[in-house]
């Protein structure tokens, strides 16, 4: 599998999420890819943030007019609407990654805000087949 991979480094922890088109799983210090994603998102709260498949999968659009876009989309809003919330008044440290890259050193490293990050995430984010790392300081 290769898809494309969003994790977020928080300095506070969060309820997990599990709707039908979006969940936050916290990544736990007994879990393999913990202690390389520490090393790069250095907070003490890590993230998994998957779309309506539970796999990078989902975040890909294809503009078509399927179930499976209407889904991706959904699943797009989702995240904006937490990344939202939960940036607001804080640092957020978010990796965008293809899933062969998960613990490999970001390739990039840029900081911007909330709203430039969502309407960016499209371009921002890797794509099938890609494998470069992006470290995203999401700043309020």
């Amino acid at each position: 599998m290769n898809c494309s991979q969003i994790y977020i480094g928080l300095e506070f922890a969060l309820d997990e999420i599990e709707s039908e088109n979006f969940s936050v799983e916290l990544i736990s210090d007994g879990d393999v890819e913990f202690h390389s994603l520490k090393t790069i998102l250095k907070q003490n709260y890590i993230y998994y943030l998957a779309p309506h498949t539970g796999c990078g999968c989902g975040w890909e659009v294809l503009n078509t007019e399927t179930e499976y876009d209407r889904r991706s989309k959904q699943s797009l809003k989702a995240l904006e609407i937490f990344i939202k919330a939960t940036c607001l008044n804080q640092t957020a440290y978010i990796l965008t990654c293809n899933q062969s890259a998960v613990g490999t050193i970001p390739e990039m490293q840029l900081e911007t805000n909330t709203e430039i990050f969502i309407t960016n995430l499209e371009r921002l984010r890797p794509k099938f087949g890609g494998t470069q790392a992006r470290l995203h300081i999401l700043k309020s």
